[in-house]
């Protein structure tokens, strides 16, 4: 209560009233971030008549849609929009992506405009129509509208337009301890940008907003498992479809609560490996065999192996040819054949598991946002296969994620709990 000083008397009493009935609505607010974003929504938004459909992510995008909103009616108001509301998601959904994924909390002038550049030169003419039918923006596309006729480049002043109004977007802020840089106004609004993004391209592999950003950015949406609270707005995100199985069950649906659970691991498995571009069939196998090969510490091993005997044998041929000099020549190109051989099958070898990698990183994200969403072991070991091994039977899926990473996945800690959030969006 005493953070809701400064809201009406009435938003207060509403809000604290609902946090003691409801326990998801008090782990939504129970966050200093979203309090304030719930908060401020809380008439404006008649949020009150939503709580069957509250989440995190559910309240922090409408927070930005309206900073995006009240950032274009600014501008229309001053006769100045470079962007229209879909494109300046496009470009704060970009920051965000880097940002996050390069575990930055602040980006200089420098790197924000060579980023812009990146975004501009990447950006897909379909953003620009993704816009109301009644709104009064730009429907262009932008690279059209930036580009001099008369000289068919981009006019470097109405880059600088969009540059201008990417920074005052009211998501970034000055960051004061570091002058001419600029970060998020709260640590939050990047981690669900960065989640909105990852979720895009999990549910939409030809999107092109998604597939533009990432690119621009130089993004895996592997990485976004370092960022707890990102993987959390990932797994609401990925879920709001599948509202009535996530703690909202549908009285009325022919399966049980967790048949619902199982068929939706089993959906964003699928997701999974088909975002890889491999057969469903040819990738469940090898997938099968990246989980188990996994947990006898990785295939990966074996290809250290056969660099690691190349090595002495490379090294013990040449010490004895230098030294001994008991080798005939026939002896030396034999010995020569096998290494070469041994090099070849290296090589081919660590090729493969380098995309190998790729699947493991990718089954890791599913396991990580399983794991979030609370999906039960034996409904894991189902969706991959390796309930089939018999000593798999009653045993914790632990293939994928360490044990810390199983039993931490679910400590949170707002990063930026005890800063103020800075933002002309809190006005």
């Amino acid at each position: 209560r005493t953070a809701l000083r400064e809201q009406e008397q009435s938003v207060r009493d509403q809000i604290c009233a609902l946090a003691e009935q409801n326990s998801r609505f008090y782990e939504i607010v129970s966050r200093p971030s979203l309090l304030h974003v719930v908060a401020t929504l809380w008439e404006k938004e008649q949020l009150s008549e939503h709580i069957a459909h509250l989440t995190s992510a559910y309240v922090m995008r409408l927070f930005v849609q309206a900073s995006y909103t009240r950032q274009g009616i600014k501008e229309e108001k001053y006769k100045f929009m470079p962007l229209n509301s879909s494109e300046r998601a496009y470009f704060m959904g970009g920051v965000a992506a880097f940002m996050a994924s390069k575990r930055l909390s602040t980006i200089t002038a420098r790197q924000l405009n060579g980023l812009i550049d990146k975004l501009i030169a990447a950006a897909p003419a379909a953003i620009s129509k993704q816009i109301s039918t009644m709104a009064r923006e730009p429907d262009e596309p932008l690279r059209k509208r930036l580009t001099d006729p008369k000289t068919n480049s981009f006019d470097p002043v109405e880059v600088d337009r969009v540059k201008t109004d990417v920074r005052t977007s009211g998501l970034l802020v000055d960051d004061p301890a570091t002058p001419g840089s600029f970060k998020f106004g709260h640590q939050s609004f990047m981690e669900y940008l960065y989640a909105e993004v990852v979720a895009e391209q999990l549910q939409h592999k030809a999107s092109p907003r998604a597939r533009a950003i990432l690119t621009a950015t130089t993004t895996d949406i592997d990485s976004i498992v370092k960022s707890p609270v990102s993987l959390s707005f990932l797994a609401e995100l990925l879920t709001e479809g599948d509202q009535e199985v996530f703690g909202f069950l549908n009285p009325g649906s022919l399966y049980s609560e967790s048949d619902e659970k199982e068929l939706f691991a089993h959906r964003l498995y699928i997701t999974t490996l088909n975002i890889l571009g491999l057969k469903i069939v040819y990738g469940r196998m090898l997938a099968f065999l990246v989980t188990v090969s996994s947990y006898k510490g990785g295939l990966r091993s074996w290809a250290f192996i056969i660099f690691a005997f190349f090595g002495v044998s490379f090294i013990s041929v040449i010490d004895t040819m230098l030294f001994d000099g008991k080798l005939s020549d026939v002896e030396v190109i034999g010995y020569l054949g096998i290494i070469i051989y041994i090099l070849m099958l290296s090589i081919i070898l660590m090729a493969l598991f380098v995309f190998i990698f790729r699947i493991e990183r990718r089954l890791q994200l599913w396991n990580h946002i399983c794991v979030r969403l609370e999906i039960p072991d034996n409904v894991l070991h189902k969706v991959v296969g390796t309930h089939y091994l018999p000593w798999n039977r009653g045993q914790p899926f632990k293939y994928l994620l360490t044990d810390k990473e199983r039993s931490g996945v679910f400590d949170i800690q707002d990063e930026d709990s005890n800063k103020e959030i800075k933002s002309d969006s809190a006005t």
